[in-house]
């Protein structure tokens, strides 16, 4: 669908797994060490068991103390790392070792270390990005550390965390300051800082700059300067600037004449060029808004509202310069294929009690529309192009609906009532504003499952046909449960949802339970997957961390310990 060319967005993690799985108001942290670089993958295959059982109960401690965003780092030169916020609000640094470690000073919020290279002899390269708090007298400031806490001159006043770390073609990060509207180019090994563009508004996601698509299959830099579309290369050096007043803009995938931009200005009106030809501008509307791009059977496409106040949906065809009105009313709708006479649609129309809630029509292509039913749910739809085949939760409540399924054109039968879950977990039906009854759906055929397991938290696992399902859910807790092919294996009890997570490197699924609302803390534990057996780690537990270099295991922190600090469990 429409807004990304396919391009990650700026913000997104590249070198690490990060979960974050809430038990009220702290959280879980499970990552995968071995993704933090290529060396740490390629020295976890090396030194890394190659098959534990089981993982030791205590461990040892690394560091004492009450600590929170609890982080693995490090390098093959410097070693191991463990980098947490301690409680006076200070950015703790400590060889995973267990020698003495750093503070560098106050801070509020890390990200993962960044290096100039994976040389081995690259000794205190990497470098910690972190937020300074605000003080009476200076900003919020983005600062950067070394393993040895040594901090870099350079820095950058209401600067966030960075927005890449990968996109120049030397060495540094991508730094937006959202305040004033900057973005900045900074290389800490250097401390040097070269402001790229200003007078910036967002262009994706609320962010100031834009990793995507240009020309030739290059990636390129792509900004919104005071009304214009800026892209530059990984020189930073500016290939194309086009546009005036614009308040948006969509793009589409990139090939060899670059990406079509579709420009939405100030006024309403909605044009659209080629990177390739920026000289050259094509005006579609003059009064669009909801601008998004789509891959059609005839190529590129714009999707749009025109008139906004009348919500009209319209497509515009780029390659055969086609202009169709879908229909007017239309308050939310998802393209779900592609005809010959344009996109076959799911959307709602009044009245509606909530977004995405409505009723619901199909339409495929310029073939009349199709009800399919009142109150539908448009989160709980789905759609067959190859049978015309649609699913969807009608006669939605406001927790749950009936499930309905059919030919479009055809009469829909009903499925299961009360219907709160359709997802690639299976269906839950019967639901009471907890629990309910999972089943399996093929063809239209429910087979039962488990019954009494909660909406809430739901952990699926794709490649292994498996998913995590809390069941007789009292809305504050209830027993995790593990469902993989069909097979059900009942586990822990008194775990909130979101509290657990699987395993990378064992066939188990770590987990917070049995919260102590005194501390805040929790007891973390081990559950294997493959056969009935619990293991108890620690008491009072926050976060854990799945380390995989340089040696297997769970770190985690526990501040209601004896004595309170970050701890080290090995696998065995």
């Amino acid at each position: 669908m429409g807004g990304s060319p396919g391009a990650p967005r700026p913000n997104a993690p590249r070198n690490r797994l990060t979960s974050l799985l809430s038990v009220t108001s702290t959280s879980v942290a499970l990552l995968c060490g071995c993704e933090i670089r290529n060396s740490f993958q390629e020295a976890a295959q090396e030194l890394a068991n190659p098959d534990p059982e089981t993982v030791e109960e205590g461990g040892r401690l690394v560091v004492e103390g009450s600590f929170r965003n609890l982080r693995f780092d490090g390098s093959t030169a410097d070693d191991a790392f463990v980098v947490a916020i301690e409680s006076k609000q200070e950015l703790i640094i400590t060889p995973f070792s267990g020698a003495k470690g750093c503070s560098a000073g106050p801070a509020t919020r890390f990200v993962e270390s960044v290096s100039r290279t994976n040389d081995e002899d690259a000794h205190l390269d990497s470098r910690i990005p972190f937020e300074v708090p605000a003080t009476d007298d200076e900003p919020r400031t983005l600062r950067f550390t070394n393993f040895a806490c040594d901090l870099d001159s350079v820095s950058v006043p209401n600067g966030d965390l960075p927005l890449d770390r990968s996109f120049a073609k030397e060495p540094g990060v991508l730094v937006q300051n959202r305040v004033d509207g900057e973005l900045y180019f900074v290389s800490p090994w250097d401390d040097r800082k070269t402001r790229i563009a200003s007078k910036l508004q967002p262009i994706y996601g609320g962010d100031l700059g834009w990793i995507a698509p240009g020309i030739d299959n290059k990636t390129w830099l792509w900004t919104l300067e005071d009304g214009q579309v800026v892209a530059r290369d990984a020189n930073f050096d500016e290939v194309l600037r086009v546009g005036k007043d614009v308040a948006s803009i969509v793009l589409s995938a990139g090939g060899a004449d670059g990406p079509m931009l579709g420009l939405r200005q100030r006024d309403g009106t909605l044009s659209y060029t080629l990177a390739g030809d920026p000289d050259k501008s094509t005006v579609v509307d003059t009064d669009a808004c909801g601008v998004q791009f789509n891959t059609g059977a005839h190529g590129r496409e714009l999707v749009y509202f025109s008139p906004c106040g009348d919500r009209n949906l319209n497509v515009f065809e780029l390659e055969t310069d086609t202009h169709r009105t879908i229909r007017s009313g239309i308050v939310d709708y998802r393209i779900v294929g592609d005809t010959e006479t344009g996109p076959v649609l799911l959307y709602v129309t009044e009245p509606t009690t909530e977004p995405g809630i409505g009723t619901v029509w199909a339409r495929w292509g310029q073939n009349e529309p199709i009800k399919l039913g009142e109150s539908g749910n448009l989160r709980l739809a789905r759609f067959s192009s190859s049978k015309r085949r649609a699913r969807i939760v009608l006669d939605w409540s406001g927790e749950s609906g009936a499930l309905y399924s059919g030919v479009l054109g055809e009469e829909m039968e009903k499925i299961a009532d009360a219907v709160a879950y359709y997802g690639s977990a299976g269906v839950i039906t019967d639901f009471d504003g907890n629990n309910g009854d999972l089943y399996a759906l093929d063809d239209d055929e429910l087979t039962p499952i488990i019954k009494n397991v909660s909406t809430r938290g739901i952990r699926t696992d794709a490649q292994k046909d498996r998913a995590l399902f809390l069941s007789d859910f009292d809305g504050v807790e209830g027993q995790l449960t593990l469902v993989e092919s069909g097979v059900v294996r009942r586990m822990t009890k008194r775990v909130r949802p979101g509290a657990y997570q699987f395993t990378a490197l064992l066939p188990m699924v770590t987990l917070l339970s049995d919260l102590d609302e005194e501390t805040n803390t929790a007891t973390l534990r081990l559950h294997r997957t493959d056969r009935d057996e619990v293991l108890h780690i620690a008491d009072g537990v926050v976060e854990t961390v799945e380390v995989a270099w340089p040696t297997e295991g769970l770190l985690y922190s526990a501040p209601a310990a004896d004595p309170p600090g970050i701890y080290f469990a090995r696998a065995l």
